[in-house]
Order: C-alpha cells, then sequence, then structure tokens
C-alpha cells in the first residue's frame, strides 16, 4: 500500500502549494490539515472512539468520534465522509456535516512524532445504534457514548484536548441541540 501524502500548510493555516508523505509531515513537523468529526445524539452525548493500543500517539484513549489526514488535494468535507466511512462504517452525505471551524495544534510525541495540525472540525448527528458500527480494527477499538455535560471533568483517559477547543466545541453543539 501506497503511504498518503498531505498538503503542508504553514503555521497560520495556508496551503503552500507544496505536499509530502505524513511520515515525512510528522517527522519534520510540517504543519497540516486533518479533519474531527464528533457525533451527538439527541440525548445531549457525544460519541467517543478508544484508540487502539498500536497507535503512536495517545494509545489507548479516549478520542473524538473521527479523526483523520485530509490526502493531499482533498477537500476537508470528502476527508471527513471518507474517514467517518472508514473508521465507524457510516454512510454521509455532505448534508449530514456541519463545519465549524478549525485548530491549531502542536505536539511532540515519543520518538520525535510531531503532529503539527490544523483541525477542521465538524459535527453530526448520530443516527444509528452504536453497537451496529463497522470499526476499523486498527485505528478504533471501541465506542462510547458521554454526557456532553461531562465533557469538561473528561481528563486521564481522554486526549488532551486544550481549553479552547472543547469550549468552542460545547458552544457549537449547545447551538445545533437546544
Amino acid at each position: 500500500m501506497n503511504e498518503e501524502w498531505v498538503d503542508i500548510i504553514d503555521n497560520e493555516g495556508n496551503f503552500t502549494g507544496k505536499s509530502c508523505s505524513k511520515t515525512e509531515a510528522h517527522k519534520k513537523g510540517y504543519f497540516h490539515p486533518t479533519i474531527h468529526v464528533w457525533f451527538y445524539t439527541t440525548e445531549n452525548e457525544l460519541l467517543f472512539q478508544l484508540r487502539s493500543p498500536n497507535k503512536i500517539n495517545y494509545p489507548n484513549l479516549w478520542d473524538v468520534s473521527v479523526a483523520g489526514h485530509i490526502i493531499s488535494g482533498e477537500t476537508s468535507i470528502n476527508a471527513a465522509i471518507r474517514e467517518v466511512k472508514e473508521e465507524l462504517g457510516i454512510h454521509l452525505s455532505e448534508d449530514h456535516l456541519q463545519y465549524i471551524g478549525s485548530h491549531k495544534t502542536s505536539v511532540t510525541h515519543k520518538d520525535n512524532y510531531i503532529d503539527n495540525e490544523f483541525n477542521y472540525i465538524f459535527l453530526s448527528p448520530l443516527k444509528q445504534d452504536i453497537n451496529s458500527l463497522i470499526l476499523q480494527q486498527e485505528e478504533v477499538v471501541g465506542v462510547k457514548l458521554f454526557p456532553i455535560e461531562q465533557l469538561k471533568q473528561l481528563k486521564n483517559e481522554f486526549v488532551p484536548y486544550s481549553k479552547e477547543y472543547f469550549d468552542t466545541l460545547l458552544t457549537e453543539l449547545r447551538k445545533v441541540i437546544s
């Protein structure tokens, strides 16, 4: 299998017109675009995925419903649709996704694995039972719904996102769920 290529963006989120392999982007710390899709329920819950123990970054931690790299030349919407299908087996169309903004992250993990990313964040209603999801086992080993009001208390077992990230997420969720 050929390795995916990603577009390189600058520190401000502007596309540079250059691309490289995901491996090179993480080795050299190039900023690149990713997607985050948060599934929510009408019962004020968010779907989290349990990351595989084989992941380089944040193994065995609860994370955003779906996350993934935007392949070079791909739109964020198309990447979101593709990643949701790959990771959870859900077939979405563009009108199921609501873009709520982007967030810049910069984290250096073990072995100099550098995650410099702009996360393009989407919300989507969860319209099926979580027990019917088809999980991509090399990425996702479990899913669970958590009450939205508990988000600010979630700590040790969860991928650490900034307060700003969760504040934006909660603000936008309140708009769509109310």
